[in-house]
């Protein structure tokens, strides 16, 4: 082992360790020998070395990773034997060692010099460790993204099947019940009852499979409208009396309504309206009323439902929307896959509107939708 900085650019030694303090890189000087002759405060700061620890020493046992070390001593003789350096004048992103062992990313380029008859070797290095990682997060979130996607998508077309090959079964055993039920002279009153429990619970299901083709349909971008226009208050008071039939532990009443000319398709908005009757009804037990208001207001009609029932708190109120979503206090008491809100919101937006909802937990809840007049 040489001198450490004896064949170091002789009589310039004082003017480069100026330059290499203030250097905004670390900043490495070896000779062909692989000896440390120069190391300036960034590369101390960078590496955790102090250059007298390191002058003399060879770059291999400091701060090159062993699984490049061979390689560095290799490119060093072909260089040697040919003036060729595959490195040389290049950046290039490499791993290091600090002195405590961390392996970490750090950017090289590498200059060379004939001095004196030797090669001088200068080396700038930076570390980018901390880009790396949020690269590397960034790549991770991607990932898991596009996971998350594959596996939504995956499900979704599961849904779609299955949902299809159900609903032809279920078609089949509710009219097979529904038939029975009109051949029913000379049944007993326990087979009646039976076929009217079949027939309600294949009533439910068909229900829950046709929402889930709604989400299906939402997701794939084939949820089509049949607008048709209409005065809304007409077609509320329409949808709320036949609702009002099969919801008679509730009293729904229309405290407000107004004239609004909508373009709107009949079947879907009944479907957000009965969802919201459904909804309000099932979270608001032993309190009878559940109160429908409309208004106008900068060209749209907005509509509101109002329960008296357990409410939302904050923390849920926007997640109520999300596909699948139901709040894990309740989600035991009372049944439903989660979905209804998805779709009425997505039936909502596809016909130019908003949906929102305002809750005070024990107090009840009040959604809202808008729609535009025509």
């Amino acid at each position: 082992m040489t001198d450490a900085g004896s064949s170091f650019i002789p009589g310039n030694e004082k003017r480069l360790a100026t330059f290499f303090a203030g250097a905004p890189d670390a900043v490495i000087v070896i000779n062909e020998q692989q000896e440390i002759l120069d190391w300036n405060p960034k590369a101390e700061h960078i590496f955790g070395f102090t250059a007298q620890e390191v002058k003399g020493l060879h770059l291999s046992d400091t701060i090159i990773p062993l699984q490049y070390r061979e390689a560095h001593v290799r490119g060093m003789q072909h260089f040697l034997a040919t003036g060729i350096g595959p490195v040389l004048n290049k950046t290039v992103e490499i791993t290091a060692l600090r002195k405590s062992g961390e392996e970490f990313y750090v950017n090289l380029s590498i200059s060379n010099v004939k001095m004196d008859g030797e090669w001088i070797f200068i080396a700038f290095v930076s570390d980018i460790s901390e880009r790396k990682r949020m690269e590397e997060r960034l790549i991770r979130k991607e990932a898991e993204l596009l996971q998350s996607k594959l596996i939504e998508e995956q499900k979704d077309a599961f849904i779609s099947i299955a949902s299809h090959e159900l609903k032809t079964p279920l078609t089949t055993i509710k009219a097979y019940t529904q038939l029975a039920l009109s051949h029913q002279e000379g049944c007993s009153d326990s087979l009646k009852s039976f076929l009217l429990k079949i027939d309600q619970y294949t009533g439910k299901l068909t229900h829950l499979l046709n929402e889930l083709l709604d989400v299906s349909r939402i997701h794939t971008g084939n949820l089509h409208l049949a607008n048709s226009k209409l005065d809304l208050k007409i077609f509320l008071e329409e949808v709320v009396a036949s609702i009002q039939f099969i919801t008679p532990k509730h009293q729904i009443i229309i405290e407000k309504n107004e004239h609004a000319t909508v373009n709107i398709d009949i079947l879907r908005m009944e479907q957000v309206i009965t969802n919201l009757i459904s909804n309000a009804a099932k979270y608001s037990p032993g309190r009878d009323k559940i109160i429908f208001r409309t208004g106008i207001i900068d060209g749209f009609v907005k509509v509101s439902c109002t329960d008296h029932g357990i409410g939302i708190n904050d923390e849920n109120l926007t997640k109520v929307f999300n596909r699948y979503y139901r709040v894990e206090s309740s989600a035991t008491e009372f049944g439903g896959l989660g979905i209804g809100l998805y779709i009425s919101m997505e039936i909502i937006i596809q016909h130019g509107g908003e949906m929102w909802v305002e809750s005070e937990p024990g107090k009840g809840s009040t959604f809202f939708f808008t729609l535009p007049l025509v």
